[in-house]
């Protein structure tokens, strides 16, 4: 940081000896000389620890950097930004107790408050600046031991088994085993086992599982996409873990570069073929995937099309599809698109982010 701030002088000790700045010495600061894009830019080199110490060096400094453009792109590099809703991310709330009432209110949370800001010209955070700080402060608690461990039981009754997909979202949480079960837990208040559920078959492993407040998306080895409606309440004990849809995908090479692909989408009594769309390529190259104004391009490479197993072809599309799946609002699946015909649209509206 020292090097960078010694450059700035020198161009500030140049610049001071041309006509259009007329007294500016090499005490000048920086921050006063270049307009705010350069400097927020500059200030985009400095590491994490020495930024929040130029931000306490002045209210111009501190202005520059508290800038929304500038904290995101520090919580990307850190991995704390997940596309959604803007508001998603301050919606932390604190673990009810699994021990009891009284003591709940003592527990400690995720979120925090600043302190009131001492003069009425410094402002006040921007949003991703608060959101850095909140999640910077629950990474060290997690560091120093501050946090409950809590173990999740296992019925004597379920087959032990691997786990190799697992999600939470704050009140349930899932596991995808090898066999093919989908194992449920309640974690919001003592958390307590709730049901198994066979997905697609028993030996037929799980290989992804995401959910939100809405639904929760399996992916089987089979090739077998599945959507569970979770969001409805729980009555009485009772969880309507109900199938929503389920989709496959599959096909066969016509030629090295055509490729004939049809997707299923079965109704919960698996009755096939209720939804049928079919296309023959006659080039190397479609638009399968269209997440929201951008399509995503059906190739050979991007699928790993290296065989003719139809299979396979699904496994390596439903993973493509269920990687994009929280990435956008909507996702959008398109066939079709000849010379004659309009282009056919299947819209997943269960993958909406709420």
């Amino acid at each position: 940081m020292s090097g960078m701030f010694s450059v700035c002088s020198e161009d500030i000790i140049v610049a001071a000896n041309t006509d259009f700045v007329s007294v500016l010495d090499a005490e000048k600061d920086f921050v006063q000389f270049f307009p705010p894009e350069l400097c927020n830019k500059l200030f985009s080199y400095v590491s994490d620890k020495d930024i929040f110490a130029c931000s306490q060096c002045s209210i111009e400094w501190r202005h520059v950097i508290n800038n929304n453009s500038q904290w995101k792109r520090r919580c990307i590099l850190k991995g704390w930004y997940k596309l959604g809703k803007e508001n998603d991310r301050f919606k932390w709330t604190k673990t009810k107790s699994h021990v009891g009432d009284e003591e709940y209110q003592f527990r400690r949370t995720p979120l925090f408050s600043l302190p009131p800001v001492a003069s009425l010209r410094v402002t006040e955070l921007c949003d991703w600046a608060k959101y850095y700080r909140q999640c910077a402060y629950l990474e060290n608690n997690w560091k120093l031991g501050r946090y409950a461990l809590h173990k999740l039981t296992i019925p004597e009754d379920v087959v032990p088994t691997i786990y190799n997909a697992c999600d939470c979202n704050g009140k349930i949480f899932a596991a995808g085993t090898t066999m093919g079960y989908i194992l449920i837990w309640c974690v919001d208040g003592r958390p307590h086992f709730v049901k198994s559920i066979l997905a697609s078959g028993r030996r037929i492993e799980v290989e992804q599982l995401h959910m939100n407040n809405k639904c929760m998306v399996v992916l089987c080895q089979s090739g077998v996409m599945q959507c569970y409606n979770i969001s409805n309440e729980v009555m009485y004990g009772h969880h309507p873990y109900e199938i929503t849809y389920q989709l496959r995908i599959g096909g066969r090479f016509i030629n090295e570069n055509t490729y004939a692909f049809h997707v299923d989408l079965l109704t919960p009594e698996q009755i096939e073929d209720v939804h049928r769309v079919s296309r023959s390529n006659r080039s190397d190259e479609a638009t399968l995937f269209s997440v929201g104004s951008l399509p995503v391009p059906f190739t050979s490479s991007i699928c790993g099309m290296g065989s003719s197993s139809s299979n396979s072809l699904s496994l390596r599309i439903l993973r493509f599809a269920i990687k994009l799946q929280f990435e956008e609002a909507r996702f959008t699946c398109q066939f079709g698109e000849s010379e004659t015909s309009s282009p056919s649209i299947l819209l997943i509206t269960y993958w909406s982010m709420i």
